[in-house]
């Protein structure tokens, strides 16, 4: 029996941001109002990190859509997707935004948006 390799990236599977599987070949984006997008990685054009001390901000160009992830300590995730092996991202839940930072990516927000024409 094959099992996939997932990896929690936080102490609590409550509070993971994101999930790895080297096998991914979409990537599911979740948010707090509990809908979810797919993307094929084959549609992913460009990723944009900009490290902040504020918040992190990583910016994914799809096809026809922009996903703007903000968060904290997102290096880890832009080596990740690079690798093409994020399975899935989520925002952190509004129960958990008093916990203070750990050591993992937090999300805070993502927003999804329609890309401009060329």
């Amino acid at each position: 029996m094959k099992t996939r390799a997932v990896e929690p990236k936080s102490e609590s599977n409550e509070v993971q941001c994101w999930g790895e599987n080297p096998n991914a070949q979409m990537l599911r984006v979740e948010l707090r109002d509990g809908s979810v997008n797919l993307y094929p990685y084959a549609w992913l054009e460009r990723v944009q990190f900009l490290p902040a001390e504020e918040a992190d901000s990583l910016t994914l160009f799809f096809n026809r859509q922009c996903v703007r992830i903000t968060g904290k300590k997102l290096r880890e995730l832009v080596s990740t997707l690079q690798r093409m092996a994020v399975e899935w991202v989520k925002e952190r839940s509004e129960q958990f935004s008093s916990i203070g930072s750990s050591d993992g990516a937090w999300v805070e927000t993502i927003e999804i948006s329609e890309a401009t024409p060329k």
